[in-house]
């Protein structure tokens, strides 16, 4: 194959199968992560070895060298290119330091020791960690952090760090203050429902007391209830606690819909309205 002269470009395929060659080459670099054929443009010769991780495709590729095989051994991309998304790293896992920190931080004199003993008995830094924190939640429980290298070096790793198993009987005194704790829990909680319950019932109340539809069906139920007699404007709006310009206007609503009429008679100078369903010719 012919190689192009330095300042000259020149197009080569380099087929996907000869990229794993040169992947197998160099294990710890990054190649082409495409899956067809790559062209390559090579602006000049390079004599030293130049690989870059984070190039976009192969065609902004601006340096390279090919090897007899058409496979790809190094390659460079230029600065103003986008480079590559890379994946994000995962979250860091912890150590034997951070276990160490935190048996101290929980009051473990031998915080080391014990480490080192759970690492050579195949404990985990993560199941170590689990069971600091479950003494830690456990606030007077237990005499003494103590408690926490006992877990490790008298119980197996397969074991969970909460196990039954694993931890001794709890104090009588954190048993009642626990017991005490879920009962102000349980106080609390029937307050907030009870509370939440009220709420509710107010805001229908004040839904219903506010649908037209609704106070309508109140009047015309009121002015029903008093037969013969009838009820006034004012009586109504007393009885039922209404606004008289929330009730005018729904007893003229019943009045309009035939519910209602107005009584031969008035009372105190003021209108009488009967129900329809009342008796006829008062």
């Amino acid at each position: 194959m012919a190689v192009a002269g330095k300042g000259q470009r020149a197009s080569y395929k380099i087929v996907i199968p000869e990229i794993v060659k040169a992947a197998a080459r160099a294990p710890d670099r990054t190649l082409f992560p495409d899956d067809s054929e790559a062209e390559i443009c090579m602006a000049k010769n390079v004599t030293e070895p130049v690989i870059s991780d984070n190039f976009c495709h192969t065609n902004e590729i601006c340096m390279a060298k090919i090897d007899t095989t058409n496979a790809i051994c190094m390659a460079e991309i230029d600065t103003h290119l986008n480079p590559r998304t890379q994946n994000p790293s995962p979250c860091a896992q912890p150590d034997w330091g951070e276990v160490v920190s935190k048996l101290s931080e929980i009051g473990l004199t031998t915080s080391s020791p014990t480490a080192s003993v759970a690492r050579d008995a195949g404990y985990t830094p993560e199941l170590v960690l689990a069971i600091a924190e479950h003494f830690r939640l456990h606030p007077g429980a237990w005499q003494s952090a103590g408690v926490v290298r006992n877990a490790i070096l008298n119980h197996p790793a397969t074991l969970a760090a909460d196990a039954r198993e694993r931890w001794p009987a709890m104090s009588q005194e954190f048993g009642l203050r626990q017991n005490h704790e879920k009962q102000r829990e349980r106080a609390e909680a029937d307050q907030r429902r009870r509370a939440a319950h009220a709420e509710q019932v107010s805001r229908d109340r004040i839904e219903r007391d506010f649908n037209p539809g609704w106070q309508k069906q109140r009047i015309l139920e009121y002015i029903r209830g008093k037969g013969i007699h009838g009820a006034t404007d004012a009586e109504i709006q007393q009885a039922l606690k209404l606004l008289g310009d929330t009730q005018r206007p729904r007893r003229r609503e019943l009045e309009q819909a035939g519910l209602i009429r107005e009584a031969i008679q008035h009372r105190r100078g003021c209108k009488v309205w009967v129900s329809l369903d009342g008796v006829r010719g008062c």
